[in-house]
């Protein structure tokens, strides 16, 4: 069936009015060529462009295979050559094309420039297939508060964000090619959608960000020669499975303010220049070790894991403990990481051996967590804080060695009663900072070329003993170390009384 005998044809020159004039489920096939439009689809319509048409059938009302309810712009049949047609704003501070209709496609149509290509908003049941799209101001496609939405075979470049969701759910973004955005795809508080089999190349910052966004889908994608392959802020039992990462920045970054946060199904066949990931939720007595070659590695709500010789490649997020306890890790190597290990609600877990070397943030950090034993670890040059503890209590810092760090050495804040033993401090901007909290004991710490070699601020009741303070510009800034207070002396015993005997007790005659 030729495409004339289907369709009837439409000689306007405002496409905008072709589109308020025609009704419901009618088809407009636009003609390649250059169109200056700000287009806004109020009703379940289909924009089709010419080159795609021959290739593409739609049913007739009566079911048979055609182009049914098909109308043409302008005068004549659609060439069978596909040279594009193309939309430019003619107002680029709008959208190209904004729809709020339920049951609209857009397909094969290049767009250049607008504040969003296209823009989908407070509706559902949307396909947008196998655009071009690039260079707009703000994101290629927006979808805000709506549902079900197909985005299948688009090609987005050259724009702040390629994909970005706010607020809308159970969508499907499959076969994308996303290359050279400043962010590929983003979610702000969307959840139960699935992102499939994208490619998602050369982002200057993420390649895919969940933020705030739950019980989403990740499979398969493949990501290359972005700054940060996936990142997944604030979020919550997310699935990824099947995702490659080959040369990015940095390969995978899970963060939180809760536990919940660090919950998510990550499986190990999700690879990273082809190593996997290791992301353990709720496992009891594994051992990990250097030939498992992990990529990335986090134990979450896990107990009794032994983590032996394992090393991370730079880039790396570092290690992550989340409420786990009675667990060791020794003898781990993590140079260049953004932290070495970051410990949150986790307690009686022994770290000892680790090498951390050139870390973005901090060299270990505990927050929250307690009884924890740190042990003959060495930390050099950390972009801020060497061993870093934030609320927590009766951990043991032993033996460690930390150099060269921006800020602290040995940061406790907020903390009490942890034991700092024998560590060796050498060449940080403060060797050990104590604020607020209190009751540690430091024993037997050698500190030297720091501009500060102790430094308290609001901590009480500290015990120092023995420490050895070298060529520090400033030793402490208290003009003395008070040493621990003299026990209090144990109460006398009230003087004994001698008792009159009552009148009682005496004989009488």
């Amino acid at each position: 069936m030729m495409l004339t005998k289907a369709c009837s044809y439409a000689n306007v020159s405002n496409l905008q009015q072709l589109i308020n004039e025609v009704k419901s489920g009618h088809t407009i096939i636009i003609p390649p060529g250059n169109y200056h439009v700000n287009l806004r689809v109020t009703k379940p319509i289909k924009l089709i462009a010419g080159g795609y048409a021959t290739t593409i059938g739609f049913p007739n009302p009566n079911g048979e295979p055609g182009f049914g309810s098909c109308i043409v712009l302008g005068y004549g049949e659609p060439p069978s050559a596909t040279p594009p047609t193309t939309f430019t704003p003619r107002d680029a501070d709008k959208p190209a094309i904004e729809i709020i209709a339920e049951g609209v496609e857009i397909r094969g149509l290049r767009i250049r420039g607008g504040t969003e290509a296209i823009h989908v908003i407070n509706t559902r049941n949307v396909r947008l297939i196998q655009n071009e799209i690039l260079e707009t101001t703000r994101a290629g496609i927006v979808l805000t508060n709506a549902r079900r939405v197909a985005l299948i075979g688009n090609e987005i470049s050259a724009s702040p964000i390629g994909i970005l969701l706010e607020n809308s759910s159970r969508s499907l973004l499959a076969k994308n090619e996303l290359r050279g955005n400043g962010q590929g795809i983003v979610l702000h508080g969307s959840s139960g959608n699935r992102i499939a089999q994208n490619r998602v190349t050369t982002s200057g910052r993420e390649g895919v960000l969940l933020e705030a966004s739950h019980r989403n889908e990740l499979l398969r994608n493949a990501l290359e020669r972005n700054a940060l392959g996936i990142a997944l802020l604030s979020s919550e039992a997310n699935v990824l499975h099947g995702n490659r990462w080959q040369h990015n920045g940095k390969s995978l970054r899970v963060w939180g303010t809760t536990a919940a946060h660090f919950v998510h199904e990550i499986g190990t066949d999700n690879a990273v220049d082809g190593r996997p990931i290791l992301y353990l939720v709720n496992r009891k007595n594994v051992k990990i070790t250097a030939r498992h070659r992990p990529a990335y590695l986090a134990l979450v709500r896990s107990a009794g894991v032994l983590v032996d010789g394992v090393s991370l490649p730079p880039g790396s997020q570092g290690i992550l403990l989340i409420e786990t306890q009675k667990s060791t890790l020794r003898n781990v190597v993590l140079q260049r990481t953004e932290f070495g290990l970051y410990a949150l609600g986790s307690r009686e877990n022994l770290i000892e051996g680790v090498r951390v070397e050139r870390p973005e943030t901090d060299g270990l950090v505990l927050e929250d967590s307690h009884a924890n034993r740190l042990l003959r670890n060495r930390i050099s040059q950390a972009g801020r804080y060497g061993i870093l503890l934030v609320r927590a209590q009766g951990n043991e810092l032993a033996e460690n060695r930390v150099e060269g760090s921006k800020e602290a050495g040995i940061y406790l804040k907020e903390s009490r009663k942890a034991e700092l033993r024998e560590n060796q401090l050498r060449g940080n901007w403060v060797g050990i900072y104590l604020e607020r909290g209190g009751a540690h004991a430091l024993l037997k710490n050698w500190i030297r070329e720091s501009q500060f070699g102790i430094f308290l601020q609001g901590s009480s009741g500290n015990v120092f003993r023995a420490n050895r303070l070298e060529n520090n510009r400033h030793d402490a800034n208290v003009a003395t170390l008070p040493e621990a207070p003299p026990p209090a002396p144990a109460p006398e015993p009230p003087p004994s009384k001698t008792t009159e005997p009552s009148s009682s007790s005496k004989g009488g005659s």
